[in-house]
């Protein structure tokens, strides 16, 4: 599936200044860049225009992460991470003393979901998935109690998706019999393929409630 980064997150911290330099990139070669303007974009490459709208550009390649103060006077840090084999920003959203969470607002065929990553005691920024959250969390009753409430809504996801597969699989089916009916004798459009797109469609938004299963889990590990 084709994912493209939202705009939201193509302009987090567009302008962001304040102060003297308070924009902070730091570079994988361990060197540092201050500048009071940094505009970030994900689509279709990732990199981050520093010092002007006009100014110039540094790749996402040579990032390890970019903080400061917004014109707001919010702090923000933009970590980085892999997304299908190429490097995007993400904004952490939990500052933990163990687990630092993430999310990358997203656009997939038409909607919009988040997905989240996570870092456990500074490490690399991962995909926050069951298995991996469930292996770095285990040692916390009160975070596995939110993950197990995540996986069962993952579940619920897989069984929906089946449900309506078969749905609309059974009603072209029904469809292709009923043309060898006399013309008199056919119907309009079937009830099954409102049936099965629908419930196609409800496991969307039922991932936005399962990440913020996951993210609670996150949070919890760190009480």
């Amino acid at each position: 599936m084709r994912f493209i980064i939202s705009t939201l997150l193509s302009v987090l911290i567009t302008h962001l200044a304040s102060g003297q330099g308070n924009i902070k990139i730091t570079l994988l070669t361990d060197s540092t860049i201050y500048t009071n303007y940094a505009d970030l974009k994900n689509q279709p490459t990732s990199y981050v225009t520093i010092h002007s709208k006009e100014g110039t550009r540094v790749s996402i390649r040579g990032i390890h992460h970019i903080e400061g103060y917004d014109q707001n006077g919010k702090y923000r840090y933009i970590g980085v991470t892999t997304l299908q084999g190429r490097k995007i920003f993400t904004e952490r959203i939990h500052d933990g003393q163990r687990i630092d969470l993430y999310r990358t607002k997203v656009i997939s065929d038409g909607w919009k979901s988040n997905l989240l990553w996570y870092s456990k005691d500074d490490g690399e920024i991962i995909k926050g998935r069951f298995a991996k959250l469930k292996k770095d969390l285990r040692d916390s009753p009160e975070a596995m109690k939110c993950l197990r409430g995540g996986n069962a809504l993952r579940y619920t996801q897989h069984a929906l998706y089946a449900a309506g597969a078969i749905v609309l699989a059974k009603t072209v089916t029904n469809k292709l019999d009923e043309q060898q009916l006399p013309p008199e004798e056919t119907t309009g459009v079937p009830v099954g393929f409102f049936v099965g797109a629908g419930l196609l469609m409800v496991p969307f938004y039922l991932n936005n409630v399962k990440i913020r299963q996951y993210e609670r889990a996150g949070r919890a590990y760190d009480k």
